[in-house]
């Protein structure tokens, strides 16, 4: 049980004895006061009882805090709290010595509060999912990145987690593209680079069809040849691909992402048991030419289900793919990172898959997140606006590499730390800002190895770990040393302390939000108040308890951070 879970338990317990009310522990808040001299919560609680009890909430919360420290024994709380004080309507709580001491030696020790999700499915996560036949841009990093987060930080919780790449590799596109290929397309200019020859031709395509209406039904007729197996089309199409896997699977191997491949392809094949689980419910209407399913809700489209020309729609593969992912994985959650340009889509087949009466609906999620915008204009393969993800991860590399050849040139493994700081420079930039909000593009603020920035939480991390091994420390034996309360001497000591519980409360909190950048601001803010502990409190030259306190510290602080970058998928090099 958490500090926060044992506090609300032992105030719900005072309030049922104190005032004979009933009020659950979940329905006792608690947070954080803004100024750390107020205590390491503050509960509002009297204001929820000041109808009941007619009283005033500044009299409730004396009475509470006067109970509190009477009766900390009587409550369960005395290993937990050292002292309650009324400040107004609230009660300030302060944590006992003894719990911070408790709580630094599970960090050192790896024991982390975990809830166990017991009787439930998976949590299948979807993200990334990039188009086939164009480069992997910078608009495909953020669901990357955040789905990759937001899956660690749910396994951290105790969920068993299943990651599926839902990658783009069928549609119209396709025939649009083996149109511009027939074309205009250069096989020689395939082998040297057939992603960019790709994106190429399929820009040209969108240029020229400006001019030419037919081009568009062209690329219509051509799919649909795909979608009945044409082998002229086929083979293209599995070239396309081929071609496309190879040029992504380097952006994973950089991003050190692994993903369980789920194409849109596969779920093609399930296009007529669709059409027929449609048809058994009186769903499907014909419209034009075309087949549409009419939502409910009259502010909704309808969805378009069938063309014209009889070929699929991505909405018909979307209700197969949760359709079927149900039927594999009885899942507990299904959790979809895609832009919030896609909210009326998901929309659309939640409310779809809730005419068909399954029960499961409820359990599908969509996350979104914002766009990376050049200027005022969002970024466009088919436009020609996008940036390879492939060369910002290059020259991130290079610039870090750059940076350590000046600073610290006889660095060991100094390629793979070049690695691991360029490329979380680029992952931060994206996980340190809130995924709902619009990314403005911006190549050297992305490759920035100051300020808030995941090289300056990795330097904070090494001269952590810098400081240990100058005290000739081992930091598993150190885990095994208790941290004296009464040898702190200083406020930093106390601060870092009491900031370090937090952590596992900001882990849980991102989880359940699915916001990874709660985790980064709170790295962020521990690395800060570390490096004043490390300017204003001599560590090494301490002695007896109080060196052993101070480096007790210092290295739940560097395992701390650690652990925060790696939930948010970034390395923690041991020097830099």
């Amino acid at each position: 049980m958490s500090a926060v879970e044992t506090l609300q338990a032992g105030l719900s317990q005072l309030i049922s004895d104190l005032y004979k009310v009933n009020i659950s522990a979940a329905q006792i808040p608690l947070e954080h006061p803004a100024e750390e001299e107020r205590g390491d919560y503050a509960s509002a609680v009297a204001f929820r009882l000041t109808k009941e009890l007619k009283k005033k909430p500044e009299e409730i919360a004396a009475e509470l805090a006067e109970r509190l420290n009477g009766d900390l024994h009587v409550l369960g709380l005395e290993t937990i709290l050292d002292r309650a004080v009324a400040e107004g309507p609230f009660v300030n709580l302060w944590l006992s010595p003894s719990y911070l001491a408790d709580n630094l030696a599970c960090i050192l020790n790896g024991k982390y509060a975990v809830t166990a999700v017991a009787g439930n499915g998976p949590t299948i996560i979807e993200y990334s999912s990039p188009n086939i036949g164009k480069p992997f841009g910078i608009g495909h990093l953020r669901s990357t990145v955040n789905g990759h987060a937001i899956g660690n930080l749910l396994e951290a919780q105790g969920h068993k987690v299943v990651r599926l790449n839902y990658l783009g590799d069928w549609g119209t596109q396709f025939g649009k593209l083996i149109v511009a290929y027939k074309k205009w397309g250069e096989p020689e200019a395939m082998e040297q680079d057939a992603t960019a020859e790709l994106q190429r031709v399929y820009v040209k395509f969108h240029n020229e069809m400006e001019n030419d209406e037919t081009l568009l039904e062209q690329g219509r007729a051509w799919f649909a040849k795909l979608e009945q197996g044409d082998k002229e089309a086929t083979k293209l199409w599995q070239e396309f691909r081929e071609h496309s896997l190879e040029a992504f699977n380097k952006i994973y191997d950089l991003l050190e992402v692994k993903i369980q491949e789920d194409p849109e392809s596969a779920y093609a094949k399930k296009f007529d048991k669709t059409l027929e689980l449609l048809e058994s419910h009186k769903l499907l209407k014909e419209s034009d030419g075309a087949t549409i399913v009419e939502l409910p809700d009259k502010n909704m489209p309808p969805i378009l289900i069938k063309k014209q020309d009889q070929s699929s729609l991505y909405a018909t593969r979307e209700i197969a793919a949760a359709i079927d992912r149900h039927e594999r994985y009885n899942f507990a959650h299904m959790l979809y990172e895609v832009g919030n340009e896609q909210e009326l889509h998901f929309r659309q087949i939640f409310a779809l898959l809730g005419m068909l009466k399954l029960d499961w609906v409820d359990k599908l999620e969509h996350i979104k997140h914002g766009l990376y915008v050049m200027g005022d204009k969002k970024m466009s393969t088919r436009a020609g606006r996008t940036v390879s993800m492939e060369s910002i991860l290059k020259e991130a590399i290079a610039r870090a590499d750059k940076v350590i050849a000046q600073k610290n040139p006889d660095l060991p493994n100094r390629a793979e730390v070049a690695r691991q700081v360029g490329i979380g420079a680029v992952k931060y930039h994206d996980l340190s800002q809130n995924r709902l909000t619009n990314i403005q593009f911006d190549f050297d603020r992305m490759l920035s190895l100051d300020g808030n920035s995941a090289p300056y939480l990795q330097y904070t991390h090494a001269r952590a770990l810098s400081v240990l091994t100058k005290a000739k420390t081992n930091p598993k034996k150190l885990g095994k040393e208790k941290l004296d309360p009464a040898a702190l001497e200083q406020n930093e000591e106390r601060l870092l302390l009491r900031r370090l519980v937090r952590f596992e409360e900001v882990i849980a909190d991102a989880a359940n939000r699915r916001l990874p950048h709660l985790v980064a601001t709170e790295i962020y803010e521990l690395a800060g108040m570390f490096n004043v502990f490390y300017a204003n409190v001599p560590i090494i030259k301490a002695e007896g308890a109080v060196r052993t306190n101070r480096l007790l510290i210092t290295a739940a602080v560097a395992k701390t951070i650690a652990r925060g970058l790696e939930l948010l998928g970034i390395a923690a090099p041991e020097r830099m």
